[in-house]
């Protein structure tokens, strides 16, 4: 997992910094699944390789009434919430 946020220590406490930006290279970890134990063995399931893509563009999304969370659209057109929160409701139209 890789930092997603700056956390700025300010005169009224913490900030967060938002640290990416339009055109930026990021890479993205794999998405993997596993292990699933079988009698025989283990399997383990990769469903995207690790890979390297661009930013399009960045801007904030509603996740709730009063919540709101950085959201990018990657070249890809796929749409990715950045969040440090470990539950987030699914929202329609992101990735």
């Amino acid at each position: 997992m890789f930092c997603l946020y700056l956390i700025v220590m300010g005169k009224t406490g913490f900030t967060t910094v938002n640290i990416y930006s339009k055109g930026q290279q990021i890479i993205l970890p794999p998405i993997e699944m596993g292990p699933i134990k079988y009698s025989i063995g283990e399997v383990f399931q990769l469903f995207r390789k690790e890979q390297e893509t661009t930013i399009k563009e960045v801007k904030e999304i509603k996740i709730s009434k009063l919540i709101k969370e950085t959201c990018l659209v990657l070249e890809t057109s796929e749409k990715i919430i950045i969040t440090k929160r470990k539950k987030v409701p699914l929202i329609k139209g992101v990735d």
